[in-house]
């Protein structure tokens, strides 16, 4: 362990023995300290210097790349609770006193007296204490820990066939329908490129698989990760796991189909789900899981004689930078299951929605330390509550679509499980990955905070609608009036006084599905079988200024729509022309994407149209208005092809527009939107 003289900075803090100075209760000196600059504190020789500096960071959400801050930021350390942390550590990351099981002066009572050594193969029963005090008294909580009652009825019938429920028997070694009353653990992991050929569960191998000792005859096309999540299961002294690759049939199309769109129910149902972070596939194993061994190496200092520190990272942002955080598919798996064992980094993490413990504060057989009140993480609590809000549905986006897929056109089947999930508590059904009320939904945009995702992620996404999320590549947000506002019909606004920012609508939705039948959406998003919308309905709930705006000839006809193999919104609305003027390129925005000022026919600005992608040259731009507040009015830029428009922008727009728009005015026209 090297030796080192604190700096002048470092000198500043009262370091002794244990902390004592620092952990009494009559301390009342400083508790945070200035080390300089990150560029000077890189340069120093000295041991807690070297110890913060590879825990600085610029960035501390879970879509920010891990880089160092700039040469010029300063550091500040902080103590608090036992520990240093920085406003530029990760959340939850920390420098804490070190010690390990032959330490016969470490205070395991203290909570964050950290461990610098690790046995080569986790010690599992350390891991069923933290899995026993969950079940044991966290039940008069609620259903944060619990999972939901199994239910093998959950599965849809397809036909007369009710499909069966399959998990592995990790005694037998075999795939086995699941019995009543089936405790069993789930498995969450990224499949990757893979190594040669893996083993499967299809519709011709079936059989076979159910005999036992079948995958212990075949487990050299077994990924390691799963024959480690196997042994893990029996450590835990369970019985059954539940495996995508192997109780799913992967050749049914069927099947996966009806299986994917409820998602959330597998890992919903289990005890437990292992979380596969270590590794770029299945085939990485699990670090400390027996056969595969682990070699931690921690960083230690000896600061002051008596007192050696280490770091601790956070679990939150470990699993952020791992392969298994940047896929999409995974996601779903990890926010939905009440309770998770977290294989990352080399160590082994726990977290359900009142506890979170870590191997580096735990060790066999002595105090627990629980550190969920002193952390913190947006990502865990999207479906904590007994509903959910049109902000639980911003959330999962903004997560989301910052994460990768091998397929784009599973941009939508990847997210089935969270949107079913919002569905359940918010009573909601999403139209195309869109919850009601559509004139809400429809008004996503483009982000400023992800420049770092570079020109490749913007544009188009083949075979996905415009008017969704899913039919770009780019992140989409919601202003934060639109995340909080109610909705109510705009026709309200003729009947009160009182003006109020809330939003008002007035159109009535249809979609043509792809068989080519026409449904109308209910305002809870559900489909009804209906006629072509006409102009009448939608002008019946506006404010009367808008009822007396015309429709023009030219403007009646619904586009015809081909074969598609999504979805196409119809409906009436307002449409009308505005010039387009280049903005300045934005600062720090990807290269080629220019906004656009829209402006009236007096060359007055009404709005910045908020472009989604690169677009042509453009003199001059058609808006459908979607919704309107007391001060502005909310629009989509649309694009026309053959009667058929798609979108390419957003405006909020002057109230004043109706009256300056360009030449014919406005007028209602029937939108058929893909």
């Amino acid at each position: 362990m090297p030796s080192l003289s604190l700096c002048k900075q470092c000198s500043q803090i009262p370091f002794d023995a244990e902390l004592k100075t620092l952990r009494s209760e009559e301390y009342s000196g400083p508790t945070s300290w200035s080390l300089g600059t990150f560029g000077e504190l890189r340069a120093r020789n000295c041991p807690f210097c070297e110890l913060v500096a590879p825990m600085c960071t610029s960035g501390r959400f879970s879509w920010d790349a891990f880089t160092p801050p700039g040469d010029s930021e300063v550091v500040v350390v902080k103590w608090s609770s036992g520990r240093f942390g920085a406003a530029c550590f990760d959340l939850g990351s920390c420098i804490c006193i070190s010690g390990d099981l032959d330490d016969r002066n470490a205070n395991y009572a203290f909570a964050y007296y950290a461990r610098t050594t690790f046995d080569e193969f986790i010690a599992f029963e350390n891991v069923r204490r933290w899995i026993s005090l969950c079940d044991q008294e966290h039940g008069s909580y609620g259903s944060e820990c619990r999972p939901t009652p199994f239910n093998p009825a959950i599965l849809p019938r397809i036909g007369k066939r009710q499909l069966d429920f399959r998990v592995i028997d990790v005694n037998k070694m075999c795939i086995v329908y699941a019995p009543l009353q089936c405790r069993y653990v789930a498995l969450s992991y990224v499949w990757g490129a893979g190594k040669g050929s893996r083993l499967v569960l299809t519709s011709q191998n079936e059989e076979t698989l159910m005999q036992p000792e079948a995958l212990t005859n075949a487990q050299a096309l077994i990924p390691n990760t799963i024959l480690d999540a196997i042994t893990v299961v029996r450590k835990l002294e369970e019985k059954y796991l539940w495996v995508d690759s192997l109780c799913l049939a992967q050749d049914d199309t069927v099947e996966l189909q009806e299986c994917v769109a409820i998602m959330d129910l597998f890992y919903e149902m289990a005890v437990l789900t292992i979380v596969a972070a270590d590794g770029e596939d299945a085939w990485a194993g699990l670090r400390g899981v027996e056969p595969t061994p682990r070699q931690l190496n921690q960083r230690v200092r000896k600061i002051v004689p008596g007192l050696n520190m280490t770091t601790i990272k956070d679990m939150d942002s470990l699993l952020r930078r791992s392969t298994y955080s940047s896929r999409a598919w995974t996601m779903q798996e990890e926010i939905i299951s009440p309770r998770l064992l977290v294989f990352v980094d080399g160590q082994v993490y726990f977290r359900c929605g009142h506890s979170h413990y870590s191997e580096a504060l735990n060790w066999p057989g002595k105090p627990l330390h629980d550190l969920f009140n002193s952390i913190g993480s947006l990502y865990y609590t999207i479906f904590s509550m007994s509903e959910a809000s049109f902000q639980t549905f911003s959330t999962i986006l903004m997560y989301y679509m910052l994460r990768k897929l091998s397929y784009e056109s599973d941009i939508l089947r990847a997210a089935q499980g969270m949107l079913r999930k919002f569905s359940v508590l918010s009573g909601l059904h999403c139209f195309e990955g869109l919850p009601p009320p559509l004139e809400r939904s429809l008004l996503f945009e483009k982000s400023l905070s992800f420049t770092n995702l570079g020109l490749n992620n913007f544009g188009r996404r083949e075979g996905c609608p415009s008017y969704s999320w899913t039919g770009w590549k780019s992140p989409s947000v919601y202003s934060d009036f639109l995340e909080v506002s109610d909705i109510c019909n705009d026709k309200a606004v003729d009947d009160s006084s009182q003006t109020n920012s809330v939003l008002r609508g007035w159109i009535i939705w249809h979609c043509k599905l792809e068989d080519g039948n026409l449904y109308r959406i209910s305002n809870t998003g559900r489909l009804r079988k209906s006629l072509l919308p006409k102009p009448e309905d939608s002008k019946r709930n506006a404010r009367r200024k808008f009822q007396g705006i015309q429709v023009a000839a030219s403007d009646i006809e619904f586009g015809i729509v081909s074969d598609s193999s999504y979805p196409f919104l119809l409906f009436w609305t307002i449409c009308i022309n505005l010039r387009l003027t280049r903005e300045s390129q934005a600062k720090g925005f990807v290269p080629g994407i220019v906004n656009y000022h829209a402006m009236d026919r007096f060359g007055k600005s009404c709005g910045t149209v908020k472009m989604d992608t690169i677009v042509p040259e453009m003199a001059e731009g058609k808006f459908v208005l979607l919704a309107a507040t007391d001060d502005n009015f909310w629009a989509l830029m649309l694009v026309w092809e053959d009667g058929v428009a798609e979108r390419r922008g957003i405006v909020q727009l002057s109230k004043s527009v109706l009256d300056r728009c360009l030449p014919p005015g406005p007028r209602w026209k029937a939108i058929t939107l893909r």
